[in-house]
């Protein structure tokens, strides 16, 4: 009986090029890799990441807007003990922390009022989040100018889209 035209299956693909080294050391994928080093399992799985696939086949779906981040640091490693969720801003924060930043920078990332050409501080983005009403004629003018921003500025601030790390409120 041929094979040809069976794909096998994804974690029998994984496993087979994986380094299994001690319960709790790096296990190395020997594989194909990415540009910048990451273990990628070839085009049957659209160039699916090893330790993602890891991570699913570990403890299930990756949550929308969820990455899988290495304790370790190990670009190579599919461990799942060294594996994390975390969000893009996570993952930044981990890297300065970690010291793997390739331009040199702020030990920590800014974001808010810390951030050198933010406009308002934080209070300033709680009361625009507390007084905006997307359908109140006339109410984004009114606190463009009292904050002294841009009618444009006010609508990203009170949806979110910046300022994302305050709190819902």
């Amino acid at each position: 009986m041929s094979n040809k035209g069976h794909r096998k299956d994804p974690a029998e693909r994984l496993w087979k090029k994986v380094d299994c080294l001690g319960e709790n050391e790096c296990w190395n994928w020997l594989g194909a890799s990415t540009h910048n080093g990451y273990g990628v399992l070839g085009p049957n799985l659209k160039e699916r990441r090893a330790h993602r696939l890891s991570w699913t086949l570990h403890y299930g779906e990756i949550p929308d807007g969820q990455l899988v981040l290495h304790s370790c640091d190990n670009r190579k490693c599919v461990n799942p003990k060294h594996l994390f969720l975390g969000t893009p801003l996570e993952n930044t924060e981990d890297m300065y922390a970690k010291g793997r930043e390739k331009n040199p920078g702020p030990s920590v990332v800014q974001y808010g009022e810390n951030v050198p050409s933010s406009k308002i501080s934080t209070e300033e983005a709680r009361q625009i989040r507390s007084l905006y009403h997307p359908y109140q004629r006339g109410l984004t003018k009114y606190l463009a100018e009292k904050f002294g921003l841009s009618q444009v500025q006010i609508r990203v601030v009170a949806t979110g889209r910046q300022w994302s790390h305050l709190k819902e409120e």
